[in-house]
């Protein structure tokens, strides 16, 4: 049998593909909208200039000579941030992977394996498959790394990417606001489409910042996916093209769309997410530090209490049942964000009343594999670690 892999650029081979996924992924859509989706996602300007790539492996016919597409994926290109103790935080890039999908009568005969082997391949090329490499230092090229968010366990560890962190709080929101909600749900402001720019510029130099306070402390470099505005404007993307679609009414009478809230220099940035039936927190920035058990912790806390108040309103503005909240978009230091994520869950337990819970999720592990699948650099003795790879950068 003879295989080949391509990246396809006709908007009709794109198209059949996604119609080959249609059944997974366009809950709830008719395939027409499914397809509309992709190319509306695919016109945002983090897609633009080959920034996504649609991967088709093809199983020539010995009788016919036709290609037959027996697995598919998708990469999107991101810029992204590398720190090395002793040198400036720097630029470089990453390769996010996603929608791998063999369709049914394919499967079983390890062609997602194989597809995905020379995918691996590209992603270590220096020159030719991904023409951001092109435009990088030798030393940024090294750190470059690649991200997926897996919904089958561990089965990337066998193409090099390792399980960074999946623990989440989530909460049901009731169909009626309890008492002194409303009260308590006070933000200074609600982010909207034309604030998310100016957070992103704020949001990316403190990336920037903790990465170079980080790696200076310990000597472990780091890198992240830098959280510009463009990563939440196709986030947000899919919010504005579903809402019509999967929640007719509540768009029709929601006239302002909130992205997020803010109160006292702590920002909540959030999606709606349609499909699953939650609002997910995409961001917790705070302008302050703050020390474990501190007093400045304690008035993060209270205020974090009343933006996740702001939350669930908004989620029930649009008839979500729960708000999720990923370990990994907490503010502070990775080795701080456990305890903080179990203060937080407590907490909105006695002081708002939602059934909150720290959970291990069962999808959307966050996975990384660092350029040629190396697990350190520099002959053996730089560790790199992937930080901040939360809610905001799926995909």
């Amino acid at each position: 049998m003879t295989f080949r892999l391509r990246s396809l650029t006709s908007r009709e081979e794109i198209d059949f593909n996604h119609t080959l996924n249609y059944n997974e992924w366009g809950r709830s859509i008719t395939l027409e909208q499914y397809l509309e989706r992709e190319i509306h996602l695919g016109n945002q300007p983090l897609c633009a200039n080959d920034g996504v790539k649609f991967w088709s492996y093809e199983q020539q016919d010995p009788n016919t000579k036709a290609w037959i597409v027996v697995s598919c994926c998708e990469s999107l290109t991101r810029p992204a941030m590398y720190k090395v103790k002793g040198s400036p935080v720097r630029n470089t890039t990453s390769i996010s992977l996603g929608a791998v999908f063999t369709p049914i009568e394919h499967r079983g005969k390890g062609y997602a394996k194989d597809m995905l082997d020379l995918v691996m391949e590209k992603l270590d090329e220096e020159k030719g498959a991904f023409a951001q490499y092109d435009q990088l230092s030798p030393d940024a090229l090294e750190h470059s790394f690649s991200a997926l968010w897996s919904d089958v366990g561990y089965y990337y560890n066998k193409f090099g990417y390792a399980l960074t962190e999946n623990h989440e709080i989530t909460f049901p929101v009731p169909e009626v606001a309890p008492a002194g909600e409303d009260e308590a749900a006070v933000a200074d402001k609600f982010i909207e489409e034309e604030d998310i720019a100016a957070f992103a510029e704020q949001d990316t130099a403190k990336f920037a910042w903790d990465l170079d306070a980080w790696t200076e402390a310990d000597g472990t470099t780091r890198v992240a996916i830098t959280p510009g505005a463009d990563v939440h404007e196709l986030t947000h993307a899919r919010v504005t093209f579903l809402a019509p679609l999967l929640r007719p009414t509540e768009h029709a009478n929601i006239h302002t769309v909130h992205y997020g809230a803010q109160r006292d220099g702590v920002t909540l940035l959030w999606s709606q997410d349609f499909a699953n039936n939650k609002l997910n927190i995409l961001r917790v920035y705070s302008e302050r530090e703050f020390a474990p058990d501190s007093a400045e912790e304690t008035a993060f806390l209270q205020t974090l209490m009343a933006l996740l108040q702001a939350a669930a309103r908004e989620a029930r503005r649009w008839n979500l049942k729960k708000v999720a909240l990923w370990l990994q978009d907490l503010p502070g230091p990775d080795d701080a964000k456990p305890a903080l994520l179990k203060k937080v869950s407590a907490q909105i337990k006695t002081d708002i009343g939602y059934d909150a819970a720290v959970h291990e999720r069962d999808a959307s592990w966050p996975m990384v594999r660092f350029w040629k699948g190396q697990t350190a650099l520099a002959g053996g003795s730089e560790q790199v670690k992937l930080v901040k790879d939360g809610k905001y950068a799926w995909y």
